[in-house]
């Protein structure tokens, strides 16, 4: 199930959040030397931390967190004596963080997962100049073998 949740995710960003230019499963990019990203990007991780066995055939319900870290370059000042275009474009990563929000909180994929909620946002703070959120995302859904 990881694979499909991963696409349709995926997906779903793709379609609904034109302002991100890079969406990919996150295998430590940020971390290591590896080309590629375009910024702004959306990394997306899945974590169950929670599985119960379910009836017989190896059924199980799933809870799964969904993590997305959405990266940004800093483009502008953000302080308060900045020229207002400038400012609202420097914060324009605001804004694709709500619309992220906005794609996934209650989106379900058509009946295939319980309804996103968001549980947390929070800012990672870095040395690299780049600006970072994480997103968690909590769903569940039954896995069948």
């Amino acid at each position: 199930m990881n694979k499909e949740i991963f696409t349709d995710i995926c997906d779903r960003l793709e379609s609904e959040v034109t302002a991100l230019n890079w969406i990919d499963f996150d295998a430590g990019q940020l971390e290591t030397e590896r080309p590629g990203i375009t910024y702004p990007a959306a990394l997306i991780d899945i974590e169950f931390p929670s599985c119960d066995d379910i009836g017989y055939e190896q059924q199980q319900a799933v809870i799964a967190d969904i993590n997305i870290r959405l990266i940004f370059k800093p483009n502008g000042a953000t302080n308060s004596r900045a020229p207002v275009p400038v400012r609202d474009e420097a914060l324009s990563f605001f804004d694709t963080v709500q619309n992220v929000h906005l794609a996934l909180q209650e989106w379900d994929d058509n009946y295939q997962l319980t309804p996103f909620s968001r549980t947390r946002v929070l800012r990672e703070r870095r040395n690299d100049g780049l600006t970072v959120y994480r997103a968690t995302y909590r769903t569940g859904f039954r896995e069948i073998p």
